[in-house]
């Protein structure tokens, strides 16, 4: 059984947050990169969206991992890595 105490929220909290940046990130790439400072070229907005992708897709494992009743230490492991 999890032990759901205040690190565990915290990562329910940063998991979703990058589920919802990345998205932004797939759907509004120039946006982010004008508030960012960022090349708004074609290029840029390309790799935006995937780096976006990759962020919904490892934030998303994260919650799904930690919301489930199973213990994956995998995706969590995983997830820890994405952030560096």
């Amino acid at each position: 059984m999890k032990r759901k105490d205040w690190l565990y929220w915290i990562l329910v909290l940063i998991s979703a947050s990058t589920v919802l940046s990345g998205l932004v990130q797939v759907v509004s790439p120039g946006f982010v990169l004008h508030v960012v400072g960022g090349a708004t070229d074609a290029a840029g907005e390309h790799f935006f969206r995937i780096v976006g992708m990759f962020m919904v897709l490892f934030g998303g494992m994260l919650l799904q991992a930690l919301l489930s009743a199973a213990d994956p230490p995998l995706a969590v492991l995983l997830s820890a890595f994405q952030k560096l």
